[in-house]
């Protein structure tokens, strides 16, 4: 045995692993004691900033240190000149790449050196996009280094245009960099703005950057960063605000927007008759359905003769003139869902699609194809492929089960907007046993009278009924409903029908109807409640037995 170096049993190693991480607690439990001790009797100095470098060195994530750093470094500001200070600076520079090497991915680490960057008279910000560029490639997801070049770059003045280009370069490398492709999407409208203002880019920009993404995603199928980038090209574009609908009767006037806007806005002004405050409908700070009550009951006539404006930033964007039916005055207009691209662009979705046929056609339950398709027959004629989009989405359920809700959610969306699209304001909506989860585009039900939802899924959407303002017959039977909660206050609701439903109690419909002032009829057959309840007079009442 002589003559060979002596290894350690398991047992030996252990224990000098031991007493190692006992010694370094203590002198860690030490230095804590030390630098709260410093700040509790108000010592900041120089001293104070050894002693936490030290502990940030090793652990950089105790953000309290980082605090007590900057509490010194302000006061020793007061008394250093400004070569002194700045030597300061340099130093605290040079700490946080200490820390950084050890933990690249330190909240503490990143937020300093931005504070320490503020407070330079001169800070290097070449210096900083390079140091942004060395742990970018070490890690291109590190999002604490993609979030500090962002800050890197608003302050040194870095041209969007310098971003882009950057972009390029880290999409270069790695198409799986899901944050240079988000980065992209921030910058290409500031770069290449739609010059009409309806779209985040220009149509030769968004060709390019179809063809782009494209050979990115059918790279690596599975992979999502390109994918979602895609998905943002494909997406629905915010509509400028209008008016979609106008109803006034004598006691009040409705109106819907295609975007949910508050009355309490200062940019936002809606003239029309009456002087009371405009009021959501749903009670909410901001709506798609607003309306003003008349003090005084005036006639149809009179409000008609008054055209109503919509006044954004003091620029009067649309005047609609109400057309007299009945005892109301009308004004409305036929909701577009559809995407307007040009026919250059359209050309390339038509290939991006077939792309997307093939790999289904060799992966068929592929998710990123399924669902890009689903945007993209959207996009290029929805009519067309409306039966296509369904059979995808149901599929998408199935093979992404952990988001079925959400499939099933867009799915209602789908529905709700083709049956809208074919709707005549002046007959009754029905979408009976369509599936539906989610109650979309609800404001474009501001005219209906009668409102037929019966076999569907829609107890989470009850207070999206609060648009049907106009409604005298609600049918939501079988719809899984075992309450009424959130029911809306409709003040012409005269017979809703809840029929085989899983109501039990009074309880679970009375108290949620009660603002529905004009109600007379509640059916309730086949719920457990109808056995020993009927609806009568304005309530419950027990069925003799």
């Amino acid at each position: 045995m002589h003559g060979r170096v002596k290894v350690r049993t398991t047992a030996e190693q252990d224990e000098i692993k031991r007493r190692e991480r006992a010694e370094k607690v203590k002198l860690y439990k030490a230095g804590m004691s030390l630098a709260f001790d410093m700040r509790e009797k108000g010592e900041k100095n120089e001293k104070g900033l050894s002693v936490s470098a030290k502990l940030l060195a090793p652990n950089p994530d105790i953000y309290t240190l980082w605090n007590i750093r900057r509490e010194i470094i302000l006061h020793l500001k007061t008394l250093k000149s400004d070569d002194e200070f700045a030597q300061v600076m340099e130093d605290e520079l040079r700490l946080t790449e200490i820390c950084l090497k050890n933990q690249p991915k330190s909240y503490g680490t990143w937020h300093h050196r931005c504070w320490v960057l503020d407070n330079m008279t001169n800070p290097p910000w070449k210096t900083e996009l390079a140091l942004c560029d060395k742990y970018l490639s070490y890690d291109d997801r590190n999002f604490h280094c993609w979030d500090y070049r962002r800050f890197v770059v608003k302050r040194s003045g870095v041209s969007a245009e310098e971003e882009l280009k950057f972009t390029d370069e880290k999409i270069a490398e790695n198409f799986s960099n899901y944050s240079a492709w988000h980065l992209r999407s921030n910058l290409l409208p500031q770069v290449h703005p739609d010059p009409n203002g309806l779209k985040p880019i220009e149509d030769n920009q968004h060709k390019h950057e179809l063809e782009l993404v494209t050979s990115a995603a059918f790279t690596d199928p599975y992979d999502q960063s390109a994918w979602f980038y895609q998905r943002w090209l494909l997406g629905r574009h915010t509509p400028e605000l209008r008016i979609t609908h106008v109803i006034a009767t004598k006691k009040v006037v409705c109106l819907s927007f295609n975007r949910s806007v508050s009355p309490m806005s200062s940019d936002i002004m809606v003239k029309a008759y009456g002087d009371n405050a405009w009021q959501t409908v749903d009670g909410e700070i901001s709506s798609y359905v607003w309306k003003r009550t008349f003090v005084d009951a005036t006639t149809v006539s009179e409000v008609a003769k008054v055209p109503v404006e919509l006044v954004v930033r003091e620029d009067v964007r649309q005047s609609a003139s109400l057309a007299v039916d009945g005892e109301q005055a009308c004004y409305w207009e036929q909701p577009v869902f559809e995407a307007s691209f040009s026919p250059g662009v359209t050309e390339v979705l038509r290939n991006v699609l077939d792309s997307c046929q093939t790999l289904l056609e060799l992966e068929p339950d592929t998710k990123w194809p399924l669902l890009t398709s689903v945007s993209l027959m959207q996009a290029i004629d929805r009519k067309k492929y409306k039966a296509e989009v369904l059979k995808y989405l149901d599929l998408l359920a199935k093979i992404d089960h952990l988001r079925a809700n959400y499939y099933s959610d867009l799915k209602s969306r789908c529905v709700m907007e083709h049956q809208l699209e074919e709707w005549d304001v002046g007959n009754d909506f029905c979408l009976v046993s369509s599936g539906l989860t989610a109650l979309y585009h609800s404001q474009c039900l501001l005219p209906a009278r009668h409102v037929d939802l019966r076999q569907n899924s829609l107890a989470r959407s009850l207070p999206r009924l609060a648009s049907l303002q106009f409604c005298q017959v609600l049918i939501l039977d079988e719809n899984g409903l075992k309450n009424l909660e959130g029911f809306p206050s409709l003040p012409n609701l005269q017979t809703l029908s809840v029929k085989k439903n899983q109501l039990c109690l009074p309880e679970n419909i009375e108290p949620y109807i009660t603002l529905c002032s004009a109600l007379i009829n509640v059916f309730i057959d086949d719920n457990p409640l109808s056995a020993t309840h009927e609806y009568c007079n304005g309530s419950f009442v027990k069925v003799p037995k």
